[in-house]
């Protein structure tokens, strides 16, 4: 197999090789960010993955997603992605675990024994268990922030959590990690705002979820109209930010800025930054919990009000830049927790 990574080990030497080989990385969630992560993780010759999602790959996903194919729709996310990294290297080994991250089945990843942690998960309650367990075990970890609603992949960045800006739930993310006393985070997030939405026709997504199309949640603002329209809309909007002056608090360039000065508004609800915790609007983010009639089996109930637009380039770019992230970080060159 040494000839596999035979182009990577001019760049990193035999014994970065081998430092890959004897790695293991936990990524949790396998959409499209994630499932670019693990296959440049495997083509990078890292020896173990875990790979963490409850998933089945649907239609919808075929736009995006690196194991989404017609013959795949229905299978499990996990399994496909495993039979894909041992196509990729034989002699990686893979353990998969068919549910979603949740505070509630945390103790069930052995997070001392993982030499670094991917975050691609949707919530926000998963991602900051993520994070404060990384941290309790001394384990590195880079979260991705928000890839849906986006077109621009040279928009996207590497930065410390504390450095981010417009990205909606970077910003959520910030307050959160704050109050839980976590100084630093390594994150790939977006400087592109958000794009605004447009409901296809029926109404109804492929994967069967309703649109709304008066619901402006930063995590589902669609595409735009026209390129034209898209382009006169950003300009009005970069200056709304560069001169700091709004021309009225509730004009949509604003909002889509992500600038309102009103704390209870419904665009800042819907971008996740409730001051009230148990409010409508944060339980139907998707960080409500129930349990499976008499079986106990904690599952996570995820209601949108939305689909989020997404793309072929977007997402994939992000968990391209998160798999350069952690190669560098084990070959002792990247930023850590």
């Amino acid at each position: 197999m040494e000839e596999q990574f035979a182009r990577t080990e001019l760049l990193l030497g035999r014994e970065g090789i081998g430092r890959l080989k004897r790695a293991r990385v936990a990524i949790f969630g396998l959409g499209g960010v994630g499932g670019y992560t693990a296959e440049a993780l495997a083509r990078s010759g890292i020896g173990e993955l875990d790979l963490i999602d409850d998933d089945r790959i649907c239609e919808s996903n075929i736009n995006r997603q690196i194991i989404a194919l017609h013959s795949t729709v229905g299978r499990r996310k996990t399994e496909v992605m495993r039979e894909r990294v041992l196509d990729i290297n034989p002699e990686a080994t893979v353990h998969i675990y068919n549910c979603f991250f949740l505070p509630e089945n945390a103790d069930s990843f052995p997070f001392e024994q993982y030499d670094y942690i991917v975050d691609a998960v949707d919530t926000v309650t998963a991602k900051l268990e993520l994070v404060l367990r990384a941290q309790a075990a001394g384990i590195p970890i880079i979260s991705c922030m928000g890839t849906g609603n986006k077109l621009d992949p040279g928009r996207l960045r590497a930065a410390d959590i504390y450095e981010t800006k417009i990205c909606p739930l970077a910003r959520v993310m910030r307050s959160e990690l704050k109050k839980r006393g976590v100084k630093r985070l390594r994150v790939i997030y977006s400087e592109e705002p958000p794009v605004t939405l447009c409901a296809p026709s029926g109404g109804i997504s492929p994967c069967g979820t309703a649109y709304n199309q008066g619901d402006g949640a930063p995590a589902a603002a669609g595409f735009g109209h026209t390129d034209g329209i898209r382009k006169e809309q950003q300009e009005k909007r970069e200056e709304c930010r560069e001169a700091g002056e709004m021309r009225q608090k509730n004009c949509a360039e604003c909002r889509e800025a992500g600038e309102m000065r009103q704390k209870n508004c419904a665009e800042c609800r819907e971008a996740g930054e409730m001051q009230q915790k148990n409010c409508a609007e944060c339980r139907e983010a998707g960080e409500m919990r129930q349990r499976d009639g008499g079986t106990g089996e904690i599952r996570q109930k995820a209601v949108r009000r939305s689909t989020p637009g997404s793309t072929a380039f977007v997402p994939p770019a992000a968990g391209l830049m998160i798999a350069a992230e952690v190669v560098r970080g084990l070959l002792g060159d990247g930023d850590v927790l």
